[in-house]
């Protein structure tokens, strides 16, 4: 004790911390991390969203959930009092926002139990994973009051790289998803490709997104860019098509569980639905 040397080597213990009403060292322990790290460094959400209200962006954030809880969709936005009143004021506001809240969940939860014979398949699981990652860089860029303009290519790429997520699932490699001769950024030859061979998926309301999306090549180099409407509605659209991508692999979804009696709203197929 009373030397400076000793002959053990240093160690050092990891303890995970969790949980209220522990014993005050613990307390004393947080308040000298989060004086030092910040608060945001002991964040452990989820998957994170957005939502355009209006012509606001709001963010949505899944919950990290366990056992059965009782949950309301709209509690997961970011809402002001006003806002959230403004959206429940309208059925199909709320129906639309209620869409995006769903899909970022089945985004969360329907990631790590995606079922065979996809499950395993380590390009699948490489693909959805970056997908989420480019959502997640879209989110925080339209919810953090930057320029909307940087979340598109965010956006768009994560749409190319949940579809190639399907196609891997269905036995394409790396090479032939990225060859510019079989597929490269042509999303809408990744979704005719996938039609038809995995039965859940809604391939219509799929390319119907994909249409109305900028091709990402030359979006990269035009002068003019989205307004920050159809910004906010392409990054919604990728939410959408990862979301379905999941719920095909997985053959489960939150809807699918009496979480809401309503059929989806947004986004909308070609012909309206």
């Amino acid at each position: 004790m009373g030397s400076s040397h000793s002959s053990y080597p240093a160690t050092r213990a990891r303890i995970f911390l969790a949980g209220q009403d522990g014993p005050p060292i613990y307390e004393r322990i947080y308040a000298l991390y989060k004086s030092f790290y910040g608060k945001k460094a002991f964040a452990s959400g989820g998957h994170i969203g957005v939502y355009l209200f209006r012509d606001v962006y709001v963010r949505i954030s899944v919950p990290h959930m366990y056992g059965e809880q009782a949950f309301d969709p709209l509690d997961a936005v970011d809402f002001t009092d006003l806002q959230r009143m403004v959206v429940q004021s309208s059925l199909s506001q709320a129906e639309r926002c209620i869409d995006q809240v769903l899909d970022v969940l089945d985004i969360q939860y329907g990631s790590h139990i995606i079922k065979n014979p996809y499950k395993g398949i380590e390009l699948v699981d490489r693909y959805i994973d970056y997908s989420r990652l480019h959502l997640h860089a879209a989110a925080a860029i339209l919810t953090g009051g930057y320029d909307g303009r940087g979340a598109v290519q965010s956006a768009l790429l994560s749409t190319e790289l949940a579809l190639k997520a399907a196609g891997a699932a269905l036995g394409l490699t790396d090479d032939q998803l990225r060859e510019r001769k079989q597929f490269g950024h042509d999303t809408l030859k990744l979704c005719n490709f996938i039609a038809g061979k995995i039965h859940t998926f809604d391939v219509e309301r799929v390319k119907a997104v994909v249409d109305r999306q900028p091709k990402y090549v030359l979006n990269r180099y035009e002068a003019s860019q989205p307004s920050p409407q159809v910004t906010g509605h392409v990054v919604m659209g990728a939410q959408y098509i990862l979301s379905e991508v999941v719920r095909s692999l997985c053959e489960w979804d939150i809807r699918s569980q009496g979480v809401v009696k309503f059929s989806r709203k947004y986004p909308a197929c070609a012909d309206g639905r």
